[in-house]
């Protein structure tokens, strides 16, 4: 490829919102700034994508609604909740034979919230190397090792961590780390 050739490329913002994922096209399309541009975002459990056109060089926020997940009565009440898991997420120009950018992405906002309410349940000054913190640790620490698995195209060893992660806070919702560590705070908001 030439040096005037696009360079696809998009970023996807962290949120705390489980109904939507925020995607930034960051792309340098050059010649191809005129031309349709689309996306195919394809969920966790899910064999089919979603397209829909994509903006060039803008945030774009994708929905429960806009990616056809659980929306049986239209979402016209309240917006559900997308799924954790990796997502694949392709942007392209006109066919996407020539000019195209394709990546998985691991979504762990569910898994996310539920640690730090673990988190927030821990009394950090009465006992900071409690067995309840430690396996917080290991949780966040294969979710961090499941995302840079992802980054690097290890998608199996993504998907082994990412259900390791999830074992472990199933663990700890079944422990009483109040017990373990004093008396932390506990909240319902999410």
């Amino acid at each position: 490829m030439s040096g005037l050739e696009p360079v696809l490329n998009f970023e996807i913002f962290p949120t705390y919102d489980k109904r939507v994922l925020i995607i930034a096209d960051i792309s340098e399309w050059r010649h191809m700034i005129d031309e349709p541009s689309y996306i195919d975002i394809t969920i966790p459990g899910s064999k089919n994508p979603v397209t829909h056109s994509f903006p060039k060089n803008k945030v774009t926020t994708y929905n429960g609604s806009s990616l056809n997940y659980g929306c049986s009565n239209g979402c016209d009440d309240e917006l559900p909740a997308l799924p954790d898991g990796i997502y694949k997420i392709k942007i392209y120009s006109c066919d996407g034979a020539i000019f195209s950018y394709e990546r998985h992405y691991l979504r762990t906002v569910h898994l996310e919230l539920r640690i730090q309410k673990q988190i927030m349940g821990l009394n950090l000054e009465c006992v900071p190397n409690s067995s309840c913190l430690n396996k917080i640790m290991e949780a966040e620490f294969m979710v961090r090792g499941a995302k840079a698995d992802l980054l690097f195209g290890n998608i199996k060893a993504a998907q082994r961590k990412y259900k390791l992660a999830l074992d472990i806070v199933d663990d700890l919702e079944d422990c009483d780390c109040e017990e373990d560590c004093g008396n932390g705070h506990t909240t319902t908001a999410y």
